[in-house]
């Protein structure tokens, strides 16, 4: 998939989770962190838990350890998050920040299949 078409759907779900808080406070503050701050090159294996921690964006390291260890049974958590985004058949992995601009921090997680064309999004957002 093309990355400007990737990037294009993937906001696409970012709008659709958000619902109707986009148009109550403006696409301005839901696009004032909005930034991808990783992209796993293409066919190489991935390790999602690892790939997070490993971002320096000063908002992700922000909300990685509320994402992979602020909740029950993160071994569990992470042993899922393997399943989904380590699958040899992603093709194209992106991670994004998003957020309010104000109270709310998180990530949007897009994974890509290109033989079947299917996609996976994980989005975590916190206040």
């Amino acid at each position: 998939m093309k990355a400007v078409y990737l990037a294009q759907v993937t906001l696409g779900k970012y709008r659709y989770f958000i619902g109707d808080l986009w148009d109550q406070y403006g696409e301005e503050a839901w696009m004032g962190v909005w930034k991808e701050v990783y992209r796993c090159a293409q066919n190489i294996q991935g390790d999602i838990v690892n790939e997070l921690k490993n971002i320096t964006d000063l908002n992700t390291q922000f909300s990685v350890p509320m994402f992979l260890d602020g909740i029950e049974n993160p071994e569990e958590a992470h042993a899922a998050l393997g399943a989904a985004f380590d699958d040899p058949a992603v093709t194209e992995l992106t991670i994004h920040n998003i957020g309010d601009s104000e109270a709310m921090l998180g990530l949007l997680i897009t994974a890509f299949r290109k033989k079947t064309g299917d996609a996976t999004f994980l989005v975590f957002l916190m206040d």
